[in-house]
């Protein structure tokens, strides 16, 4: 029985910064997804770049759920409308960023102790200001997953925002 492929993606919310960096982010992630080949795919559900990777899957006819900030499992449902399915944050409010990379990354151990494969794909914008991305892969490094489950990929620099202007 071959066994079930869990890839959680993180996107740097900058990628969305410039046409060229959305593009790379794009192709990317759709290189990784066919690479891959998962069963389902787990993202934070970030308004930039994440939610990419939530219609791209759905586009690809794989499951993608989101654990967005506001507490909400987010899923595209049988109309292609994506709706929130459950509640994975016990108290009522919004959830620290950080503190949902920490939750992904625990979902990512909780599958793997369940016999799944589970890869790790972080594409990170070099020229942002916040880490998350960076930050869920440290989480990941730090929960067990080796380089062999975890990929960075960093954007080309010169893609990214004009930070004189």
């Amino acid at each position: 029985m071959s066994r079930k492929n869990l890839l959680l993606v993180t996107v740097s919310r900058a990628l969305c910064d410039t046409s060229a960096a959305r593009g790379w982010m794009f192709d990317t992630l759709l290189k990784h997804i066919k690479e891959i080949a998962p069963d389902k795919i787990i993202n934070g559900g970030a308004e930039r770049g994440d939610r990419q990777c939530t219609t791209l899957a759905h586009a690809l006819g794989i499951e993608c759920l989101e654990y967005r900030t506001d507490g909400w499992t987010w899923a595209f449902d049988a109309a292609s409308m994506l709706r929130r399915t459950e509640r994975w944050w016990d108290p009522v409010g919004s959830v620290h960023p950080l503190e949902r990379n920490r939750f992904l990354v625990r979902q990512c151990v909780q599958v793997r102790d369940e016999g799944w494969t589970v890869r790790v794909l972080g594409l990170v914008a070099p020229w942002s200001k916040t880490h998350g991305t960076d930050h869920t892969l440290s989480q990941a490094r730090h929960c067990g997953f080796d380089d062999e489950h975890i990929t960075r990929v960093e954007c080309p620099a010169e893609y990214g925002a004009n930070r004189a202007l």
